[in-house]
């Protein structure tokens, strides 16, 4: 297919429908969640060109083409795929997001009106691929009934043979996928549909091609319940992996944190201690476990802090690199609240941004016509950040800039600073909601050479149960 030159690009494996249409479970597994891409413009000047291409079959290789208005530098907006008479209903596929600046990109998985699932899970497009990939955590009928589909895209510019290996706690493989993918193009695979992992299993993923380039992505959701979260896989790990957020019972809701870490190493054995931090960087518990290859472990901070924590946890690898994935969840009498995701952090840069930002009034937070938007900032360089040196800025889906929110405490190695819309000056009630439409960014700016982790949890607020739900992103460094 021949196509204008576009400088830039942001690759997306997403899932556009349901994942079992024929409502068996009647949980979040079932729901028929359609996708809005949220895409940024972080480029230093607007678009002159804009457009998605979506690929819905591994073997396809001629996209369907969407052309998209023109994006000011730092705006961000959403399409709604369902909302876009080129895709059919049922779509499950890939996309990539091309234009003529740097762009980033969330998706969000929205759930159909009057279902119970009032979950939004998240998660991140790619710049770029890897040559492998790896996802730390994979489950079928686990934990409540977890169950994870996963998504694999070709990044790269031929067709790429791929093979994906399932890995249990003690680094058995009992999976073994092969497929061939056309450039652009996806698979997926759904857990629950694998008979060779008999009627429960819990382990990781490992996704291989020689020499290709690959990204990946995942969605945990419930058999029976109505918890559904979303989180990108991983190219690479590190020695020593951040989390910017841990938590013990925390708040009206009892949030609590779960860790999945996963050894990337396909051939040796590595101890991991995770530290548990406060928010005054006191150390407060610790643990140590030995991780096989390709195998993960899973932590809960409760066994290792207290009731009513609020930090952060550094995860450490004696020899072999890692990856971690974070979990936040609450359920209060059965009610499932925060059902969150969100991948650790190996390194990070001064200039993060984050394109989906959104802040509802009380009355239209309360009845559930918007959701409101919480950032969590982890210095996880070696400098302190002095007072007035970090600032929040948040953009509308014009590109102008609506507020500033500037830290007014020193943020030493190690310890977050909290941020969100209204919190800025000037004063505001409500950001990223228009008349009609949406469409909010922001951008996270520190002093050069620091380095910035960040999460963006993403609340609504369940009329229902009277619980606010929530899904996490991470904030994504800026080219």
């Amino acid at each position: 297919m021949k196509r204008k030159v576009i400088t830039s690009v942001m690759v997306l494996a997403i899932m556009l429908a349901a994942i079992n249409v024929g409502a068996v479970f009647a949980g979040a597994y079932d729901t028929a969640f359609t996708t809005a891409i949220t895409y940024q413009n972080v480029g230093s000047a607007a678009t002159q060109q804009l457009e998605i291409w979506f690929y819905d079959s591994p073997g396809q290789d001629t996209p369907i083409v969407i052309p998209r208005p023109n994006l000011a530098a730092g705006a961000g907006t959403s399409v709604f795929v369902g909302g876009l008479s080129d895709i059919d209903p049922g779509f499950q596929g890939t996309a990539i997001v091309v234009a003529d600046q740097p762009m980033l990109a969330t998706l969000v998985q929205v759930p159909p009106d009057g279902t119970p699932v009032r979950s939004r899970p998240l998660s991140n497009g790619f710049a770029s691929g890897t040559e492998d990939s790896l996802i730390p955590t994979v489950n079928k009928n686990m934990f409540g009934t977890s169950t994870t589909v996963f998504s694999v895209q070709n990044t790269g510019s031929t067709d790429t043979a791929v093979t994906v290996k399932l890995y249990d706690l003690d680094s058995n493989i009992d999976l073994t996928i092969n497929e061939t993918l056309a450039s652009g193009a996806g698979m997926y695979v759904d857990a629950y549909e694998q008979a060779a992992l008999g009627d429960t299993w819990t382990g990781s993923a490992v996704v291989e091609t020689s020499g290709g380039s690959i990204v990946t992505s995942a969605m945990e959701s419930q058999l029976v319940g109505n918890g559904a979260r979303a989180f990108e896989g991983v190219g690479e790990g590190g020695l020593t992996i951040y989390m910017p957020s841990a938590l013990c019972q925390r708040g009206p809701q009892k949030i609590s944190t779960f860790f999945a870490i996963q050894n990337t190493s396909l051939t040796n054995s590595t101890n991991v201690t995770t530290s548990y931090y406060d928010t005054d960087g006191v150390k407060q518990g610790e643990v140590t476990n030995n991780i096989g290859p390709g195998a993960k472990q899973s932590l809960q901070t409760c066994n290792n802090t207290f009731t009513g924590f609020l930090g952060s946890a550094v995860v450490e690898s004696t020899s072999q690199p890692i990856i971690v994935m974070g979990k936040a969840e609450s359920n209060i009498g059965g009610n499932i609240g925060i059902y969150s995701a969100f991948i650790g952090f190996e390194s990070a840069s001064n200039n993060v941004a984050l394109p989906y930002v959104r802040w509802a009034t009380n009355n239209d937070f309360t009845n559930n016509n918007g959701q409101r938007t919480y950032l969590a900032i982890q210095n996880i360089g070696d400098t302190t950040i002095a007072v007035g040196e970090l600032t929040i800025q948040y953009i509308d889906r014009n590109g102008n800039l609506v507020t500033t929110h500037t830290n007014d405490t020193a943020i030493a190695p190690g310890i977050k600073f909290n941020s969100k819309a209204i919190d800025g000056t000037p004063t505001i009630t409500e950001f990223g909601y228009y008349h009609p439409g949406a469409g909010g960014s922001a951008i996270v700016q520190g002093p050069s050479g620091s380095e910035l982790a960040v999460i963006a949890r993403v609340q609504g607020f369940d009329t229902f149960t009277g619980l606010e739900n929530g899904e996490d992103y991470n904030g994504m460094d800026m080219p």
